[in-house]
C-alpha cells in the first residue's frame, strides 16, 4: 500500500468516526421556544424533558407569553412564564420561571421564580385575569397561611392545569399565592 491510499484510508477513517460521534451527539429536541430555553440555560435552569410524557393530558404547553402585556396583549410576547428544573437539580424540584424583557430587541430576564415540587406535578400554563375571587381561597406558597380575605383579585393569574387539578398562582404584595381545585 503506498502513501498516497495510507492517506485516503486514514482520511476515511477519521471521517466515519466523526460521523457516528456527530450521530450519537443528536441535537436537544426543545419543548419551549429557543429563547426561553436560552434564559433558562443562561440562569441555571433547564427545560423538563420529559413534560409531554409526564403530563400527557395537559391541554396548554409548559409555557405561555403575556404576564406582564396589558389586556389589549400590546407587547404579549416581551413576557413568558415557563416550567423548567435546576440544571444540576434534583429531579423532583421543578421551578416556575417568570421572564421578561423591555423591548422586542431586547434579551429576556428572569423576573422571579417559584419553586415548586414534583409531588405536586405541573401542567399546561395559561394566563386569565379575574376580578371577581378573593385571595382568602389561596395559601401563600412560602409559610402556607391563608390569603388576606376581602382582597380581590386585580392582577393576572397564572394556571397550571392536568388530569382536571387546576393550580393557580398569584403575586400579592410582593409574595405568591397558590391555591388548587378540581
Amino acid at each position: 500500500m503506498n502513501k498516497f491510499m495510507r492517506h485516503i484510508i486514514f482520511t476515511l477513517a477519521i471521517l466515519v468516526v466523526s460521523c457516528l460521534y456527530a450521530i450519537g451527539q443528536s441535537p436537544k429536541i426543545l419543548i419551549m421556544p429557543q429563547q426561553l430555553y436560552d434564559v433558562a440555560k443562561l440562569n441555571g435552569y433547564d427545560q423538563i424533558d420529559g413534560f409531554y410524557t409526564q403530563t400527557a393530558d395537559a391541554l396548554n404547553p409548559c409555557f405561555t407569553y403575556g404576564y406582564y402585556s396589558d389586556d389589549n396583549q400590546k407587547g404579549k410576547y416581551n413576557s413568558a412564564v415557563f416550567w423548567c428544573k435546576k440544571q444540576d437539580g434534583k429531579e423532583n424540584e421543578y421551578y416556575l420561571l417568570i421572564a421578561s424583557k423591555p423591548s422586542q430587541f431586547d434579551a429576556m430576564t428572569i423576573k422571579d421564580v417559584i419553586p415548586w415540587r414534583k409531588s405536586n406535578r405541573v401542567g399546561g400554563l395559561s394566563l386569565y385575569k379575574d376580578t371577581t375571587s378573593t385571595l382568602d381561597n389561596f395559601f401563600y406558597i412560602d409559610d402556607e397561611t391563608t390569603g388576606p380575605s376581602n382582597v380581590k383579585l386585580h392582577d393576572k393569574v397564572i394556571r397550571s392545569e392536568y388530569s382536571g387539578l387546576v393550580i393557580e398562582f398569584y403575586k400579592y404584595k410582593g409574595r405568591w399565592l397558590v391555591r388548587r381545585f378540581h
